[in-house]
């Protein structure tokens, strides 16, 4: 049975491969886009369960993709994580930044995979898999 899917928009595409990476292996189907208008295309045509969205995009800033896929009800059930490094310079909280587009969570750049997957797992619970390597061995 295949894992929850996430659309990861990222426009660093060392990040983004990070990101898929990680999520492939916690058992994850991942899809990826470096364009905010692709990337709205991609989940109005895929749904995935969760985006994890960029703000700062070449073609459609991600505040405006959140938005608009909130705002529209075939869309508005996709869960959403913006990921930025604006907020720290502009003195806003991440309360606002979310609050400002609808998002269901906020990650700040620099972050951690943990951070990731600790995000994800509060919005889909139970969505992850223990990748084979830090599976728990059976005593022999």
């Amino acid at each position: 049975m295949p894992g929850k899917r996430i659309l990861v928009v990222e426009d660093t595409e060392n990040i983004r491969k990070i990101i898929k990476f990680t999520l492939a292996q916690r058992g994850y189907e991942v899809l990826e886009s470096g364009n905010g208008l692709e990337a709205f295309k991609m989940a109005q045509a895929q749904m995935p369960d969760l985006m994890l969205l960029d703000v700062m995009l070449p073609d459609k800033a991600g505040f405006e993709i959140c938005a608009e896929l909130k705002a529209d009800p075939r869309y508005a059930k996709i869960k959403i994580v913006m990921l930025t490094a604006i907020a720290k310079d502009l003195g806003k909280d991440d309360a606002y930044w979310k609050n400002k587009c609808g998002a269901d969570g906020f990650l700040s750049k620099p972050f951690k995979a943990k951070d990731v997957l600790d995000t994800i797992e509060k919005l889909l619970p139970g969505s992850a898999s223990t990748p084979p390597a830090l599976a728990p061995q059976k005593p022999g």
